[in-house]
């Protein structure tokens, strides 16, 4: 079975934003077929979570928080994502507006 192309995938979560009257947009495109993805969940106008996808022993894709439990300033996830960008060209930044912790409880049970 092919695994579904990155750019696909982005696309289709702001769809999904868009349905719940999330904002979100995509402050970096990455390569259309196998990019990796970072998604900043804006958790109010000074802090966000940052997260990552992982493979697990399942070979399932999950999610881990970069930087533990911990909100992150803003200023600070910045400095992250342009480091991330810097190493990989072709990583994805999708920025999702996510106050009301919607998009978070989906992407932690897996319904992306």
């Amino acid at each position: 079975m092919s695994r579904l192309k990155r750019e696909v995938w982005v696309k289709a979560q702001l769809k999904v934003c868009d349905k719940l009257f999330i904002s979100a947009v995509i402050i970096q495109k990455g390569d259309p077929e196998s990019g990796s993805i970072i998604i900043r969940l804006n958790k109010d106008y000074l802090t966000c979570s940052l997260y990552k996808p992982i493979n697990s022993i399942n070979s399932e894709q999950e999610w881990i928080k970069v930087g533990g439990s911990e909100l992150v300033e803003n200023s600070i996830a910045d400095e992250y994502i342009k480091k991330e960008i810097s190493r990989d060209q072709d990583i994805w930044v999708l920025e999702i507006d996510d106050f009301a912790l919607k998009f978070e409880e989906l992407l932690l049970k897996g319904k992306y």
